[in-house]
């Protein structure tokens, strides 16, 4: 979890809610999204030579959960 969601519900109930989860399950790439995945696509978008001709597009950056979840999906 990260430590905005761990200062929001509390230390208690993030080890609570972590315990019976596993992020292969719902994730398709196996594990929880860290800082520098978020990093990463702000990085490449920040690039003119990377991504000049992408203009105006909502990037999801979720390790695919939105592709397998239809509940998340939007």
């Amino acid at each position: 979890a990260t430590e905005i969601f761990s200062r929001h519900v509390g230390e208690k109930m993030t080890q609570e809610i972590m315990s019976g989860w596993n992020a292969t399950d719902i994730i398709p790439i196996a594990r929880v999204g860290r800082p520098d995945d978020i990093a990463k696509a702000i990085l490449f978008l920040a690039d003119r030579s990377q991504s000049e001709f992408i203009i105006g597009h909502r990037l999801i950056v979720d390790g695919g959960t939105t592709l397998t979840n239809k509940l998340l999906a939007f």
